[in-house]
């Protein structure tokens, strides 16, 4: 072998044993991470739950009268009071209806107080014995019947005033106008659809639960529902169904204070319903990792990083509730896990 050689093969020696030492240098890498130490605390377990946000009262408005419709003093989205008109049919029938049978009743009030004074007369003349009591009580019966007469058309009058009220089409309770089906000149038939009128506040919140839940339920249980775009609700059980449906699943009821009215009929909602409490480690929401299909945190003992498997069982405000092989005291690393490996080392800052 000549020199040459000997020497080539000597330094690519040399070249292999440095790249050997540096690829051990990269692998000893010791990484720096902050540590949180472990102390369980009592978490309560929710299951959340899909529901709607109903109205209490919900009713389709319809025409009592036949007409058109002359004005019309709301429309989709306005508030209403209880009685508040909202279309008026045109009343020129009726109200001349309504006038006549006055003026009626005036002309015969009229000839009835008259008839009164000649009843009395006569009564005053039969008492002297000036008259014969045929003559007194063929005028008391005029009396009696112009009397009849007159509450007769008193009654009728009464009658064409409920009807004429039938021509306003008021709100019976307080709420909103979701709908409106007609507009001004439009000629309505009775049991016409006017409006659709809901009322806000309060609301039904309304869910089911599986039958294996049916014994965490109680009327008057207080629960939170969140509401996509408004936040966070509160409400309390007042109805539970006595029967559960074809799926063995139970109806449950919520009421809510909606005065603000930021919940609509309709909406969607997820309630966290309260079944128990355990304990649980509070960590930061970036501690834990994947780990392929697991969740994992970074314990950190004796220099060392090592995985450990946990479940998530609840999340708040930037915080994770987990549970695990772990143990109060143990310490998990809170930054630079994606650089850890198992079994690497570590050291805290």
């Amino acid at each position: 072998m000549s020199k040459k050689i000997f020497f080539l093969l000597i330094f690519l020696l040399i070249i292999s044993c440095g790249k050997e030492e540096k690829s051990k240098v990269k692998k000893e890498r010791i990484i720096e991470v902050s540590i949180l130490e472990l102390k369980s605390e009592e978490v309560m377990i929710t299951t959340p739950f899909r529901g709607t946000f109903k109205a209490r009262k919900d009713v389709i408005l319809v025409s009592q009268e036949p007409g058109i419709i002359v004005e019309l003093y709301k429309f989709e989205g306005d508030s209403v009071k209880k009685g508040d008109v909202l279309a008026k049919i045109d009343t020129s029938v009726i109200e001349k209806s309504v006038e006549k049978l006055k003026d009626q009743i005036q002309e015969l009030k009229e000839e009835y107080l008259l008839q009164r004074k000649i009843v009395e007369r006569r009564r005053e003349l039969f008492e002297r014995e000036l008259i014969a009591r045929e003559d007194y009580e063929r005028e008391l019966v005029k009396l009696k019947t112009l009397e009849a007469r007159l509450e007769a058309l008193k009654r009728e009058l009464d009658k064409q005033k409920e009807i004429y009220e039938r021509y306003f089409i008021r709100a019976p309770f307080n709420g909103e106008i979701a709908e409106r089906y007609v507009s001004e000149g439009d000629y309505v038939s009775p049991q016409q659809k006017v409006f659709r009128i809901v009322a806000t506040n309060p609301l039904e919140f309304v869910f089911k639960i599986p039958q294996k839940y049916f014994s965490s339920v109680e009327k008057g249980k207080d629960v939170n529902i969140s509401v996509e775009g408004v936040g966070n609700i509160e409400g309390k059980v007042f109805y539970i169904s006595p029967t559960a449906d074809d799926n063995t699943q139970i109806t449950v009821k919520v009421l809510i204070s909606n005065k603000n009215g930021k919940v609509k009929p309709g909406m969607y909602g997820i309630v966290e319903f309260p079944l128990k409490r355990i304990k649980a480690f509070k960590v930061p929401e970036n501690a834990v990792t994947l780990m392929g299909n697991k969740k994992i945190l970074w314990k950190v003992s004796d220099g060392i990083a090592l995985p450990v498997q946990v479940k998530v069982i609840k999340s708040a405000e930037g915080f994770l509730y987990v549970v695990g092989d772990l143990k109060e005291g143990d310490k998990i690393a809170i930054d630079n896990i994606h650089l850890l490996r198992e079994g690497g080392k570590v050291v805290i800052r």
